[in-house]
């Protein structure tokens, strides 16, 4: 099943996140929204440049695996978005199998991860059937695989309407909630949006994923009068894994996934390989599991993937450096994530002019999630009786 509107809105998304990361300009995404779709992305309206369209172009055949049939090259010759949705629909036509994501977000360069439409169909089928939404208002984007499973294909399911209210004004924000809606966000965004509104109307679900649910962001949208959140747990490498309605419980497995004692899922409808998940989980009694901690170590930043031990190995290339240490700093419930650097300089190293040196390298070189807000110097990095690295107060 095609949807015009959901091919425009992905194609909006892709290359807005593929312009916005080359030119560090996050600006792009909101104007995307705006873009005529019928005229060049390259034209003096839109704003793109021949190397930003080449770019978006590559992108957007690697999302639609375009390359399969043929018919990537049109991309190309024909720039607009309008254009563009015509070659992707042509595609589908002759391949509607497969889609390819990218994680998002860490350290590390993006891993594309390919997936069959029958899968992504079948997790947005489940969860619809929980929801029942009316209506799906969405404040995430379509080119990663939690948005578009729940905001492009779940609305094609269940046969309701979509509205965008990613950029929309706290002044209007209220009024544009009725009864029946499904809000699909992530705790990143929900965040700002409980701090937006004090009440909502009856009847009102929220859909969230890519991060664990903080407790007192639970409690703040129950207070707000959200009648029931509805929290996913997977990643891009697997799709849904497992839900669950309270921050408090156990998830609950998709009926489609299986958890060996060690640790792996295995897709026992589809087969395939097991799927090593990167977070530790651990089996509950019948279906139930629980999520133990991340097992390559990253941490969730704004629902971005960051890796302090990485971190601080680029951190200590910068030749003042002789040791670096990066940590989550120890915020109040409900507060957003941020990082802290331990600096070890070297000798006869001016503190002040270090300072001044790592925070312009972060900004330059780092994304806004990575970034430290806090540096600490030292002539050693602070370790317990058992010479292991310990905290340190800010």
């Amino acid at each position: 099943q095609q949807s015009p509107e959901t091919i425009i809105r992905t194609l909006r998304s892709l290359v807005a996140d593929e312009v916005a990361s080359v030119r560090s300009d996050t600006r792009i995404v909101a104007e995307s929204l705006s873009w005529p779709t019928d005229l060049p992305l390259d034209s003096d309206e839109v704003g793109l440049d021949s190397l930003d369209v080449m770019n978006a172009a590559s992108r957007v055949n690697q999302f639609f695996r375009l390359h399969e049939v043929g018919v990537e090259d049109y991309l190309l010759i024909n720039r607009s978005l309008d254009e563009w949705a015509r070659v992707v629909a042509k595609g589908l036509e002759h391949q509607f199998d497969r889609l390819t994501f990218l994680t998002s977000g860490s350290t590390g360069s993006p891993k594309p991860c390919t997936h069959e439409i029958p899968a992504l169909l079948r997790d947005a089928d489940f969860v619809a059937g929980r929801l029942e939404p009316r209506r799906i208002l969405t404040l995430v984007p379509p080119h990663h695989i939690y948005g578009f499973i729940y905001t492009g294909l779940m609305p094609l399911l269940a046969g309701c309407p979509l509205v965008d209210v990613r950029f929309a004004p706290a002044s209007r924000l209220s009024s544009m909630i009725k009864t029946g809606d499904v809000i699909v966000g992530t705790p990143f965004v929900l965040t700002a949006f409980a701090r937006t509104l004090e009440r909502v109307p009856s009847g009102i679900s929220v859909l969230t994923s890519t991060a664990p649910l903080p407790t007192v962001l639970a409690d703040q949208l129950q207070s707000m009068g959200i009648e029931q959140t509805l929290e996913v747990y997977g990643a891009s490498e697997t799709g849904g894994v497992g839900w669950r309605k309270a921050s408090s419980d156990d998830f609950q497995l998709f009926p489609w996934w299986e958890l060996t004692p060690d640790g792996l899922l295995i897709d026992v409808e589809r087969g395939g390989d097991p799927h090593h998940p990167m977070d530790l989980l651990e089996r509950g009694e019948g279906q139930c599991f629980s999520v133990q901690g991340r097992s390559d170590n990253a941490l969730q930043i704004g629902g971005v993937n960051v890796f302090p031990t990485a971190l601080a190995e680029r951190i200590a290339e910068h030749p003042d450096v002789v040791e670096c240490a990066v940590r989550p700093i120890d915020v109040s419930m409900g507060a957003q994530t941020r990082l802290k650097a331990f600096i070890v300089p070297g000798p006869d190293i001016d503190v002040d002019d270090l300072e001044r040196d790592l925070v312009r390298y972060a900004r330059s070189t780092l994304s806004a999630p990575e970034r430290p807000v806090q540096w600490t110097f030292g002539d050693e990095l602070p370790v317990n009786d058992l010479g292991k690295l310990q905290d340190w107060p800010i």
